[in-house]
């Protein structure tokens, strides 16, 4: 993909078409048009799919109950349990039932605090096997030592992991998970595309307004 474009789930709901930049069809309600994927602006989350079922086969069904609604992305995790193991028997069985119909897109995340090749690339093979695609559609890069200083930049090296395995093909886009704008800055100075970040936002969470927002915008990175 030359270019992925991410929908603010909060965006254009809440702020003008000035200052909504996703597409031509970026404020449209229903979905955002990109060059050359098109992702709905409601994803739904997948982190606790046997939370009140312990049924895998209940949680397919009712993942398949969102794809005929018209559901097509879903976001998830190599560390949300079987998550992307119930979500590659759902995309099995829902591609064999409409083969015709619009591809699912599943966005999940690489959660380390490992900067070798190793670990990156055994958290890829496990997340491709489990969901049965052989790339990726976007990985969040989530590191769990985050210094909010910036004074530890060692996270780089791991991304940069991500950006090998993209380039043997086996990821399509890179994205952040949780970095403040001071780590980002980081990321993208050192030379990396990432193009969205996903972080909490809500009207008790409200810390991306600070600067996260402003740093986003001018940079065309998109906030999940």
């Amino acid at each position: 993909l030359a270019r992925l474009t991410i929908p603010f789930l909060l965006s254009c709901a809440s702020r003008s078409q000035e200052t909504c930049s996703a597409g031509k069809h970026a404020c449209d309600p229903q979905v955002v048009e990109v060059t050359t994927l098109e992702v709905p602006r409601v994803i739904i989350g997948c982190w606790q799919l046997l939370e009140r079922e312990r049924s895998e086969e209940k949680a397919v069904e009712t993942l398949l109950s969102y794809a005929e609604a018209g559901f097509t992305a879903f976001d998830t995790a190599d560390i949300y349990g079987p998550s992307e193991r119930i979500l590659g028997k759902f995309r099995a069985r829902w591609t064999q039932a409409n083969p015709d119909a619009e591809p699912l897109r599943f966005f999940t995340k690489y959660v380390t605090d490992e900067m070798g090749r190793e670990a990156a690339q055994r958290t890829n093979e496990a997340s491709r096997r489990a969901l049965g695609v052989e790339a990726l559609d976007l990985v969040q890069f989530h590191f769990w030592s985050l210094d909010p200083e910036g004074r530890s930049t060692s996270f780089i090296d791991a991304c940069r992991q991500l950006k090998r395995l993209q380039g043997e093909g086996h990821i399509r886009q890179i994205a952040a998970c949780n970095f403040d704008t001071k780590n980002l800055g980081l990321l993208v100075d050192a030379g990396l595309d990432v193009k969205a970040n996903q972080v909490q936002y809500s009207l008790l969470d409200r810390r991306p307004e600070v600067s996260l927002f402003k740093y986003c915008k001018e940079r065309g990175i998109k906030l999940v």
